[in-house]
């Protein structure tokens, strides 16, 4: 009795899944979108390459027994930008997160070039965090912004796409310290990171308009 009516109730997969594959096809051609689903994934993705391998990055600098404390800097930090990044959001979306990746490119920057300069290093670590902390309320509300009319797809779809880059980061990265060792995992970022800029400039007329 419990098997047929749940038969009865419940919609046909097929006809579900045909219905969520179009409405991913309207989202993605509403202006901006798609723009936004790119700066999302290529952010994560340039972000967990280093994040990911923080240990051999610190060990690489003479610091690698410091991973924990490293941690809590980079946390410390997070805290901050999403103090800061709920302050801003709602009316200088755009100028926030150009910030944030500026910032976040600054930091990478600089730990690939610190050498042993240990307290540098701590401080680009707390300004990392701090870029990362508002970014995916920052690429959610983006996209929200984008998706009219489509508001729940649209933040679905950015959750999807941010933690496919998370997964991404971490085998590109992995696939980094193998072959060139953990001295490039900072610049491959920094160079993503300065695209993810690249990217948002781009879409001030639609993704990041304000």
């Amino acid at each position: 009795m419990i098997l047929c009516w749940t038969i009865y109730k419940i919609p046909n997969p097929e006809e579900d899944v045909q219905r969520v594959s179009n409405q991913i096809s309207k989202v993605l051609v509403m202006p901006g979108t798609a723009l936004v689903l790119s700066t999302t994934y290529v952010a994560s993705s340039a972000i967990y390459i280093s994040y990911t391998y923080l240990a051999p990055i610190l060990k690489l600098h003479g610091i690698g027994s410091q991973v924990g404390f490293s941690l809590l800097l980079f946390g410390a930090g997070a805290v901050a930008g999403i103090l800061v990044t709920g302050k801003f959001i709602d009316q200088y979306l755009r100028k926030t997160l150009l910030v944030s990746m500026i910032l976040g490119a600054i930091s990478l920057l600089i730990i690939g070039v610190a050498g042993d300069f240990t307290l540098i290093i701590y401080i680009s670590i707390v300004i990392w965090g701090y870029s990362f902390g508002g970014l995916p309320s920052l690429l959610q509300t983006a996209t929200i912004r984008t998706t009219m009319g489509a508001y729940e797809l649209g933040s679905s779809m950015t959750v999807t796409v941010y933690n496919i880059g998370v997964f991404s980061g971490g085998i590109i990265g992995g696939l980094i310290v193998d072959s060139a060792g953990p001295y490039q995992l900072t610049w491959v970022s920094f160079s993503m990171i300065t695209m993810v800029i690249v990217l948002i400039i781009l879409g001030k007329s639609d993704a990041f308009p304000k």
